[in-house]
């Protein structure tokens, strides 16, 4: 909770993305397992790294005063630029299982 408060965000906001975001990031993943809810899924989890992604960038372009990184494990030891191509590969990842479960629903439909 602590580093969220030191985001650039009201600090109303530090339950909200401390507690909303891991769950999010949950139910997300259990979606992504369950095949009626696998396209929304990955919907939701390349537009969840997108805002990640977009986050990075508006640190990177200085748009806060403060900008700490509350990432744990070993992405917390990445700089910004490192952080930023980390997300953008894993949003390529998603637009890619996007394609191939669209294309995939295509050829079942056939």
């Amino acid at each position: 909770m602590l580093q969220m408060k030191l985001q650039p965000f009201p600090n109303e906001f530090a339950p909200v993305l401390a507690w909303g975001i891991p769950v999010a990031e949950i139910i997300i993943s259990l979606m992504m397992m369950t095949l009626p809810f696998r396209k929304l899924g990955l919907y939701l989890a390349t537009g969840l790294m997108v805002c990640f992604t977009g986050y990075i960038i508006l640190v990177k372009m200085h748009m806060f005063d403060k900008i700490p990184c509350s990432c744990g494990g070993a992405i917390s030891t990445f700089t910004w630029t490192q952080h930023l191509i980390f997300n953008l590969f894993f949003v390529v990842i998603g637009i890619t299982g996007i394609y191939l479960e669209r294309r995939t629903a295509g050829i079942a439909r056939n």
